[in-house]
């Protein structure tokens, strides 16, 4: 019966069978149309949906961006192990078995693996790369200043030269992976244990030297903002260290030669004015506030220093390095020509001129002196301004009216003026003869030059003219009252006649600005208008109060009055009309 019952139980199971299998392919069905379709008809579910679709690249990608971080406590146990190695080889030279110059090279060898270690885990871990570039640092200059200023067992050349390597080796891996923070330590780190070390040992050539390399390979970092902070205490440490051995070179105790000052100044000033150069040329960029920081600092304590201590040391060097420094401006000049006419307003260029200029006065101080000095620097001024208005560069038109107003300060002209204006003189001086050649100069810088006056230097261009108006001005009106007091005043000049005819010629002088605003080129006459009224109004406080009679100072104050009210009337009645006429007038080519 048993066996009866089972069979009839069969069927029973054949049909709960089929009917699983047919609920199975029902749910596959709906799963394939549901998979199929673009929407579903649960809202929520069809958000859920969509983020695990928008989620689920990401994810995907993750590893493929992010790369694993190791927790700080396990970096710095990896540290303090690194540095317990550096120990234990210390440890191992200081009992004998290893020599102490095998064991600080050993050690030196060890510090240095660590950057290639860092290098090669920036591809993995970038935070692990940075511990692992610490940890070279720390064991390396540990190493080196334990060995120089401890133990004297490393001459300063040689722990100059491993400085070096461990700075331009941190550096180059900081550069490859672009590690920031890396650089930022290398180059604090080595510049701190530079300066240490060159007071350690008195010796700080050396130094210098690994300075300028540090330098070097900070300028070459790319021009991000991150990177270009590093260039700031490199350039102070190098400068600082050059200016010690300057300041040494004169005492009683120099610490170097005057030949090795004056070649590590020189090497200073050549590699401070062709770095920037060279940046700005590569990078195709403007420059920025460390450039002509640099570019000053690298003439004026490396070209100056130099022509200093040549100047002690022995007697015609400094010519012949004046003569050189000319040299470089001219050159510099002409380059700088060559990059504006290729490459309009690009900034090496203009980096160019500033650095000519400041070449050619620090070379100008040291060849030429008395009115020889006076001469050249009126000439050099002329023929800038004459190129200036050849080429259509404004800025070589402003660096002849600094040429042309340095001749006037520096010159019998300023001598003459304080003797015309300011005193009263015991006796009438000599006119100079230079004085002549720079009032025509300073003439020629105002009229001579055609640029254009609707260039985009335009207000560089009427600032050098004002700046040669004003030379004009002051030269023809102390030679006037030099002249005439002679006669007025008496020699020695009475202080009221002198303060009258001081009076006469600065009114005359108002009116003939005025009306010299119509000429040509002649509208920065006019802007000396007011300024020459109020030094004639503070004159007569002064001067004419203190020394004049009643008679004499009635005269002073009927001829400022007149004055006042017709060069008033000039001025407004020409504000209105075109002051630059002809050539002046012309558009900016384009090149």
């Amino acid at each position: 019966m048993a066996k009866t019952s089972l069979l009839r139980q069969t069927p029973d199971w054949d049909e709960r069978l089929r009917a699983i299998e047919d609920a199975l392919a029902d749910v596959t069905r709906r799963l394939s149309r549901l998979e199929a379709s673009p929407r579903r008809d649960d809202g929520d579910a069809a958000g859920e949906a969509g983020s695990a679709e928008t989620e689920t690249p990401a994810v995907a990608a993750a590893p493929a961006q992010r790369l694993p971080t190791t927790g700080a406590a396990s970096l710095a146990g990896r540290t303090i192990m690194v540095l317990g190695g550096a120990f234990l080889l210390r440890a191992i030279t200081e009992s004998g078995s290893l020599s102490r110059s095998a064991g600080l090279t050993i050690g030196f060898v060890y510090g240095l693996a660590w950057f290639l270690a860092a290098d090669r885990a920036a591809t993995r871990d970038r935070f692990s790369a940075l511990f692992h570039g610490l940890t070279a640092l720390l064991i390396t200059v540990a190493i080196l200043w334990e060995a120089t200023a401890r133990f004297g067992a490393v001459d300063p050349w040689t722990a100059a030269a491993a400085l070096g390597l461990l700075a331009l080796l941190g550096l180059a891996v900081a550069r490859h992976r672009h590690l920031v923070a890396l650089a930022i330590l290398i180059v604090a780190g080595a510049l701190a244990t530079l300066a240490g070390l060159a007071v350690a040992t008195s010796s700080p050539i050396p130094w210098l030297i690994t300075a300028l390399a540090i330098f070097v390979a900070t300028t070459s970092l790319p021009a991000d903002d991150a990177w270009s902070g590093l260039r700031w205490p490199a350039a102070a440490v190098t400068t600082l260290i050059l200016l010690a051995l300057l300041a040494r070179s004169g005492g009683h105790l120099p610490l170097a030669s005057p030949a090795a000052v004056v070649f590590l100044a020189l090497l200073y000033a050549g590699v401070g004015l062709t770095a920037g150069q060279v940046r700005l040329l590569r990078q195709q960029r403007r420059p920025t506030a460390f450039d002509p920081v640099q570019t000053s600092l690298a003439i004026v304590v490396g070209l100056g220093g130099a022509l200093s201590v040549s100047s002690r040391a022995a007697a015609g060097l400094d010519f012949g390095l004046g003569a050189l420094v000319l040299l470089t401006a001219a050159g510099g000049y002409a380059l700088a020509l060559a990059i504006a006419e290729e490459r309009p307003q690009h900034a090496a260029a203009r980096l160019l001129f500033h650095q000519s200029l400041l070449a050619a006065f620090v070379g100008t101080l040291a060849v030429f002196d008395g009115p020889a000095r006076t001469i050249w620097l009126g000439l050099v001024g002329a023929m800038l301004a004459w190129t200036g208005g050849r080429r259509l560069e404004p800025w070589l038109l402003a660096h002849g009216a600094v040429f042309v107003v340095a001749a006037a300060l520096l010159g019998a002209l300023r001598d003459l003026f304080v003797q015309t204006w300011l005193v009263t003189p015991a006796r009438w001086t000599v006119l100079a003869p230079e004085i002549l050649v720079v009032l025509v100069c300073a003439a020629f810088v105002l009229f001579g030059p055609r640029l254009p006056t609707g260039s985009p230097e335009s207000r560089l261009t009427a600032a050098s003219r004002l700046a040669a108006a004003a030379v004009v001005t002051v030269g023809v009106c102390t030679l006037v009252v030099h002249f005439t007091a002679q006669v007025v005043a008496g020699s020695p000049p009475d202080p009221g006649r002198l303060a009258v005819v001081r009076g006469v010629v600065l009114a005359v002088a108002v009116v003939l600005l005025a009306l010299g605003r119509r000429a040509p080129r002649g509208r920065p006459l006019g802007s000396l208008v007011v300024p020459v009224l109020a030094v004639a109004g503070l004159r007569i406080l002064a001067d004419d109060l203190r020394h004049a009679s009643t008679m004499q100072l009635f005269v002073s104050l009927a001829v400022y009055g007149f004055a006042l009210r017709l060069g008033s009337r000039l001025r407004t009645r020409s504000s209105g009309e075109p002051s630059d006429r002809g050539p002046d007038r012309l558009a900016l080519p384009r090149r």
